[in-house]
């Protein structure tokens, strides 16, 4: 038999003795990746005690059936590396959860056991929460990128799926990078093709942007808390040093690491401390995100960002989560291959014959289910009524501004969907907005949304497959399926004009509701321009109340050419400006000057019960 408790041992019921084998140390790990870490689990069908229901497996004991209940299959068939990277992640979570008491952690250094303590004295539901946002070092004209990752590390879904489920522990994953480097490596010296493609935009798989932010996020905890919480978490095996040793090599004194260094030399040096190891009177110092610039630079996806010029940051923000969700998918596919634990030639052909981008039940790709959405695309023949339509995905959505301004300057153009407008104002009502003196020039949020979803005529004909010619048509875009984190970007940048427009955008700070956009109650039944077809309540019931708050706002000065970004977070309902290394306190509530250069807007969901969505 097996005793109960958190350590299980063996009794022989013959001699009543307890007897401890490694067998019940195994199980116990491999359920509780199986069910914490599904990711880097290999499954049931390779833990070390099976059931056996197969009629061989009965025997006869004195004329009688008996079934023996379990078979040991010792030892087991995991993949070293994964196991290895398995027991790294259960270590960071149970530092994380502060389990002091539990098995190994009587090896657990210093760091770690002074994070445990701080950990255990937390409630559990703040464990894993940033209580105040930390700066970030300019590296030569990367305010695009900080204010970005700013509103990224203060928003709750990341937070979650980074400190409290550690579904992309860094240590783990470059662990079976390295062991996937090394095995190509020693494939071709042995003269054999390696015919698997090449990671996502990352030829040489030595980059990962998911694992830089998930540093980054652990980095700022530990500025937060005032423990070094990176080096308490990590490990110090060879693995992990000689990857850490070969990502810090910097081959010219212009990369972000020799940056690094230099201000790490002039930085003031606590008392019998080295630099940067973290202490009390550390609390709140800046971080130089180095690693993720570089890995940024490196990969190919994004390395039309490198150097030192202004760049834009909505382009960052989409190439940034592109990419991150590729790597994510990638460390997926590295784990679901060291299960298998078989050679190189059977990885490559699993991963040629096999769609890695698929969700499998234990892959949870954190980009698709935070921030991707889903727009419905319809073309509206003019001529016949003819409908087609198509889903198109979006991570985030571009709202023209100088169109609005255009209705708006030229009085004797009609407004599109004034009923909606009207519906928006009555019956969805909004908690609180900026406060602000309306003017009938003044564009808000909610009339970038309302031209964004209403039809336009296109300019060149297409073929109606129903007239069988081309013919003037319309096209429509509404919101078939929302995210849980809404990033609206104004289009502030025209091209065509060459200029910036800096007019002021008012937008709800609480509240904003997008069910009036969903196509049920947003598409046109046709293209009369009579208001009994156009008006969205011949479709039947009020629209439902999709609600989000905002959470972060990015402000760009200048002009079309040069400026700068601030981003303006907020976290346990206070607002920060985040101006790269300097934060300051905001209040409560923002005012309109604080957000008259508003440039992104991000929004989370509010669930239900009225609370924000994790």
């Amino acid at each position: 038999g097996i005793t109960c408790g958190p350590r299980g041992n063996l009794y022989c019921f013959r001699c009543g003795d307890v007897v401890y084998h490694e067998i019940i140390d195994r199980i116990q790990f491999s359920t509780e990746i199986y069910y914490k870490f599904p990711f880097l689990s290999c499954g049931k069908e390779t833990d070390p005690i099976q059931p056996v229901m197969e009629p061989s497996a009965f025997v006869v004991i004195n004329d009688q059936l008996f079934w023996p209940g379990m078979v040991v299959s010792y030892p087991s068939k995991a993949s070293p590396i994964l196991l290895q990277a398995a027991r790294s992640c259960l270590k960071r979570s149970r530092i994380f959860e502060g389990e002091l008491g539990c098995p190994g952690s009587a090896q657990w250094g210093k760091l770690a056991s002074e994070l445990a303590v701080f950990q255990s004295q937390r409630h559990k539901s703040e464990r894993w929460k940033i209580q105040t946002p930390v700066g970030i070092y300019n590296l030569g004209n990367t305010c695009f990128m900080n204010c970005v990752l700013q509103c990224l590390l203060h928003c709750v879904p990341l937070q979650c799926h980074f400190l409290q489920r550690h579904a992309h522990p860094h240590v783990s994953c470059e662990m079976l990078r390295t062991c996937r480097m090394h095995q190509q490596h020693s494939t071709s010296s042995a003269g054999i093709i390696d015919n698997a493609p090449a990671t996502a935009n990352n030829t040489d798989g030595q980059h990962c942007i998911a694992c830089e932010i998930d540093r980054l996020f652990l980095e700022t905890f530990g500025r937060v808390c005032g423990i070094d919480v990176l080096l308490a978490v990590s490990n110090d095996g060879p693995v992990a040093s000689s990857v850490q040793k070969a990502a810090s090599c910097s081959p010219t004194d212009a990369t972000p690491s020799a940056l690094k260094q230099m201000i790490e030399a002039n930085a003031p040096v606590a008392s019998g401390s080295r630099p940067f190891l973290m202490t009390s009177d550390k609390i709140g110092w800046p971080i130089i995100p180095s690693r993720l610039l570089t890995a940024a630079w490196k990969c190919g996806s994004m390395n039309h960002l490198a150097g030192y010029e202004q760049q834009d940051a909505h382009e960052f923000l989409q190439a940034f989560l592109d990419t991150m969700g590729k790597h994510e998918n990638d460390f997926f596919s590295r784990a679901k291959l060291s299960s298998r634990s078989g050679s190189l030639l059977e990885e490559n052909k699993l991963l040629m014959n096999t769609d890695m981008n698929n969700n499998e039940p234990y892959t949870e790709n954190i980009v698709k289910t935070t921030f991707e959405g889903c727009l419905r695309s319809v073309l509206i023949c003019e001529v016949c009524g003819c409908r087609r339509s198509q889903m198109e995905p979006f991570i985030n959505v571009s709202l023209p501004i100088f169109k609005e301004r255009d209705r708006l300057n030229h009085s004797t153009l009609p407004i599109i969907s004034s009923s909606l407008s009207a519906d928006v104002n009555t019956k969805n009502t909004v908690s609180s907005t900026i406060s602000t003196r309306t003017r009938y020039s003044k564009i808000s949020l909610q009339m970038c949304l309302e031209q964004f979803t209403s039809p336009e005529k296109l300019a060149d004909s297409v073929h109606c497959h129903w007239c069988d010619k081309k013919t003037a048509t319309q096209k429509q875009h509404t919101f078939a399926k929302l995210p849980k984190i809404l990033c609206l970007h104004l289009k502030r940048f025209d091209a065509r004009a060459n200029k910036k427009i800096n007019d002021p955008v008012t937008f709800p700070i609480n509240g904003l509701d997008m069910g009036p956009h969903l196509p049920h109650w947003r598409e046109v039944l046709n293209t009369s321009t009579e208001k009994d077809d156009q008006s969205p309540e011949r479709v039947g019931a009020p629209s439902p109340q999709l609600l989000y708050d905002l959470f972060g706002v990015i402000n760009h000065t200048g002009t079309l050419h040069q400026g700068h970004y601030v981003a303006i977070v907020k976290v346990n309902n206070h607002w920060y400006n985040c101006n790269d290394s300097f934060i300051s306190y905001a209040g409560e509530t923002i005012e309109e000057s604080d957000v008259n250069a508003a440039y992104m807007l991000f929004y989370t969901r509010r669930g239900n019960n009225g609370r924000t969505e994790d």
